[in-house]
């Protein structure tokens, strides 16, 4: 099932960053709809279906950017991220200008599945990020909120591997955390400085509060003796109530701990 949450979207039997917004409030959850609502069946796509427009993916709320995405990525599934026209790139990158269609894109994308008896293929478990996606994702500016939300869509799944008591949650769990890693790999090796240096900047407040010595209860926001990786005290605030709101324990922190410092050196 897909559950929309007041800070996070999941999409069992995963966790990712669908929802989450600028406030890590506490998350809630209640049941929406069935995973299989939300995906097109990758196996036939009309040529005569229009994308949504421009103006839709660039300003619709989140929960009909879910739908829009549902179209992309079935688009993406059965090109196998080739395109000759441009058409993908441009609503992509519509899509992923704003943190409602950047939530509904990845929702779709990190925890799609695809018939096992199909020739076709999951974009996101292709060697090569889809060019469309790779295009689109340096065509956003600024990219802030994109990178934020990676980073999410990296650590809560990572989180959930052995938050899950299920095995078989737990292996889709590791594997929606593959594929968010994938993309944050993509950010952090492209040719623009910024964005490099943006997302080792965030990875390493994560880290820091993942490797913290001290962490900092309800009542006091106070950051205490944090290792070497010293990182901006606001960004160490909202990773640390972020980390808190979602309950991490001593293995969730080590586990992101793992994948963070990759990004930080």
């Amino acid at each position: 099932n897909i559950l929309l949450s007041t800070q996070g979207f999941v999409v069992r039997p995963t966790t990712i960053a669908g929802g989450i917004g600028h406030d890590a409030g506490t998350p809630t959850t209640t049941t929406i709809c069935a995973k299989d609502d939300y995906f097109l069946s990758p196996l036939v796509v009309l040529q005569s279906t229009a994308l949504p427009t421009a103006e839709e993916l660039s300003t619709d709320p989140f929960m009909k950017q879910i739908g829009h995405a549902a179209e992309i990525v079935d688009l993406l599934s059965t090109s196998n991220g080739e395109e000759d026209d441009g058409t993908l790139t441009k609503a992509l990158t519509a899509q992923l200008s704003h943190s409602d269609g950047i939530r509904g894109f990845f929702v779709n994308y990190l925890t799609g599945e695809i018939a096992e008896d199909t020739d076709v293929v999951n974009p996101a478990d292709l060697e090569q990020i889809p060019k469309p996606l790779l295009q689109a994702m340096a065509n956003v500016t600024p990219k802030d909120e994109l990178i934020s939300l990676s980073c999410m869509n990296v650590i809560m799944p990572t989180a959930m591997t052995t938050m899950h008591e299920d095995p078989s949650l737990a292996a889709s769990s590791a594997k929606t955390a593959q594929r968010g890693t994938r993309i944050l790999q993509s950010l952090s090796s492209g040719d623009d400085s910024t964005t490099v240096e943006k997302v080792r900047t965030t990875c390493k407040a994560i880290y820091e509060v993942a490797t913290a010595a001290a962490t900092v209860d309800e009542e006091d926001s106070t950051t205490s003796d944090h290792n070497e990786y010293e990182s901006d005290a606001k960004d160490i605030e909202y990773w640390e109530n972020f980390f808190r709101n979602w309950g991490y324990e001593s293995q969730q922190k080590e586990d992101i701990a793992v994948v963070m410092k990759d990004f930080i050196h």
